[in-house]
């Protein structure tokens, strides 16, 4: 890894262990990187995410995974992609880490400016019901943090239950919020007993001191959902109304979710930017209402739909 100045001049350069391409500025010159986001045989490094100060490239802080369970052994193995942590900076410095699924790193992590403090948040489990009543605690899932423009930190989580024959008898989707004291506080933002699983997704600021929070219904039968993107604008400790967005995809799977773009005079755009069979879709939107303005089709034949 190199550090260059901004006349191209080489500051420093250092080995360092396999990285991601999940790495991120920490608002102060510095890098924040993720290690071992691996799983070669015979790994024995945990997964770390890791802040390299911007003078030496030393590390200020890390935060690890712990070891995977697996018969009598301790595994450490990572699959890189939507499962891999997710990162946000406060314009404090203090680092927010949220981690996807239950692979061994903590659920939600806090680290003050430098490193000088490091808070673990606790989330609630789905818990899976055996046919013998016994319970088994599952982290899953997180969505990326996201730290609105008044400081405020948001992160969207899923809890629900399973019962022995695998059907969610109920599902919750909270929204968490770190003030920037660091104090936190929850909203349900939905919650269904459909056999169903709803996915967090990106969540964006709505001009307006709320944020616009974004999540995906997922059927556990086939029948999907024609709309199964959903969007609420959340406000002022309020949730309102959730409205689709207008794209039908024919599957959906966890940590591909649309990405949104805050517009101006309350207007949002869209895209899902996951149908490879009919091109991906920008869609323009109003907040409020939820109601599409237009939509258009990067296909071969690049046509618009009003």
């Amino acid at each position: 890894m190199q550090a260059l100045g901004s006349d191209g001049e080489q500051l420093w350069q250092a080995a360092v262990p396999p990285i991601s391409n999940n790495s991120v500025p920490d608002g102060f010159g510095g890098l924040i990187v993720e290690e071992y986001d691996t799983c070669t045989p015979g790994q024995t490094n945990p997964l770390t995410v890791v802040d390299l100060d911007p003078v030496y490239g030393q590390p200020m802080f890390a935060v690890s995974a712990v070891g995977v369970q697996v018969g009598n052994t301790i595994e450490y193995c990572y699959t890189p992609g939507p499962t891999s942590p997710q990162i946000a900076v406060r314009g404090d410095g203090a680092v927010i880490i949220s981690e996807p699924s239950n692979n061994g790193f903590p659920p939600l992590t806090l680290v003050s400016t430098g490193g000088a403090n490091i808070v673990s948040y606790s989330i609630p489990p789905t818990i899976l019901t055996n046919a013998d009543g016994s319970q088994i605690p599952l982290q899953c899932c997180m969505g990326p943090p996201m730290v609105n423009i008044d400081g405020n930190t948001y992160v969207e989580y899923e809890q629900g239950n399973i019962n022995a024959n695998n059907v969610i008898t109920a599902d919750y989707l909270y929204l968490l919020e770190i003030n920037p004291e660091n104090e936190s506080s929850t909203t349900l933002l939905s919650s269904t007993t459909q056999n169903e699983a709803q996915f967090p997704g990106n969540i964006i600021s709505d001009g307006n001191g709320g944020i616009l929070a974004t999540w995906t219904i997922s059927p556990s039968s086939p029948a999907l959902p024609q709309y199964p993107f959903q969007v609420a604008d959340v406000s002022g400790g309020g949730v309102g109304t959730p409205y689709n967005l207008p794209f039908s995809p024919t599957t959906v799977t966890f940590g591909q979710s649309p990405t949104l773009v805050l517009g101006e005079n309350g207007i949002a755009f869209a895209t899902d930017a996951v149908d490879t069979v009919n091109g991906p879709v920008v869609a323009s939107f109003n907040i409020g209402s939820g109601s599409t303005n237009w939509t258009y089709q990067a296909d071969l034949r690049a046509h618009c739909r009003f």
